[in-house]
């Protein structure tokens, strides 16, 4: 007797392509619901022993996350080092300490993973502070000033951060800038100068970029490598003042102040900024921004010395000096 058989077979179509509709529904729930996002991603700090802290929450509000905090170099401890929190009202703070053996020179990274979604890291660096971020993904410096005050460390200097309203030098009766050759020399007056890093100059360069420059009209800053190459300034390294706006220079008793206002964008012409480069004959160096409507770009220092091999972006946003660098 032959047993064997042939028997069809067909799968329940419809109860497969429910159970993956359903599978797909619940992976994107998920992954929308998870995820979170860290107050700093970035950190200077001294090789000494310090604390400094940094906030974590939840990405979508009302949804509970569940994350843990660790650092990849022993002379960092995190405490504490996993939290739960429901969203950007309900914050964990956690404060790291740096223990007095860090070495000079010397790098690492906190890691910030949430059970489900993508992680957040931070880069804790005992290098110098260079002053410079570049932005890629929106700009978090409208209506703040950032004031660079010459220091004898290894940074060059520390940065104070001031929330504002308004211009602070007024721009009103400053001279036109006319970028008919895309770069304009100003010459300072009564014998005044200004200076960036130590050296000083009774000239400055002004181009229709966002960059003041000392010794030359220089090239459109797009890359780090370009903002570093030179001595200067970059205020907003997407600004483009040929297509809109205006540009002025005032010098007062004591800076020399250089303002775009209603400037557009590098490829965007409704997107539009406002703000301020001032140049004190003391050296400091401040950088004021009202609205700015730019996606990305390069803003910061330069001393002339080319890209550091220990570059990490800065945080522009929080203040930086020797004696408190916690603060924010």
């Amino acid at each position: 007797m032959n047993t064997d058989r042939t028997e069809n077979f067909s799968w329940p179509w419809p109860l497969i392509g429910l159970g993956a509709l359903i599978l797909a529904l619940l992976s994107g729930l998920l992954t929308g619901c998870q995820g979170v996002e860290v107050s700093i991603l970035t950190k200077h700090i001294l090789p000494e022993a310090q604390t400094f802290t940094f906030d974590v929450w939840g990405a979508k509000p009302g949804q509970s996350v569940t994350f843990t905090v660790s650092p990849d170099a022993t002379w960092l401890t995190v405490t504490p080092d996993s939290g739960t929190s429901t969203g950007p009202t309900n914050k964990v703070r956690v404060t790291v300490t740096v223990a007095a053996s860090v070495p000079a020179n010397a790098a690492a990274e906190i890691t910030v993973r949430p059970r489900i979604g993508a992680a957040k890291t931070i880069a804790v660096t005992t290098a110098p502070n260079y002053f410079t971020a570049q932005y890629t993904a929106g700009i978090p410096l409208g209506d703040t000033s950032l004031l660079f005050s010459p220091t004898t460390d290894l940074s060059g200097y520390t940065q104070e951060v001031q929330t504002v309203m308004g211009f602070l030098t007024d721009p009103a009766n400053g001279a036109l800038l006319n970028f008919a050759n895309g770069c304009v020399k100003v010459d300072l007056s009564n014998g005044k100068s200004v200076s960036l890093y130590g050296q000083a100059y009774t000239s400055v360069y002004v181009n229709q970029h966002g960059r003041i420059s000392f010794s030359a009209c220089v090239d459109p800053v797009t890359t780090l490598e370009q903002h570093f190459a030179t001595r200067g300034v970059s205020g907003l390294s997407s600004a483009r003042a040929l297509e809109g706006g205006q540009v002025s220079v005032k010098q007062t008793g004591d800076r020399l102040a250089v303002t775009f206002e209603n400037v557009p964008s590098l490829g965007n012409a409704t997107a539009i900024n406002n703000f301020q480069m001032e140049l004190f004959f003391n050296g400091t160096v401040r950088l004021t921004y009202l609205d700015l409507d730019a996606s990305g770009a390069i803003i910061g220092l330069s001393s002339g010395s080319g890209l550091p091999s220990d570059f990490v972006d800065s945080e522009l946003d929080e203040n930086y000096n020797t004696d408190a660098l916690n603060t924010k």
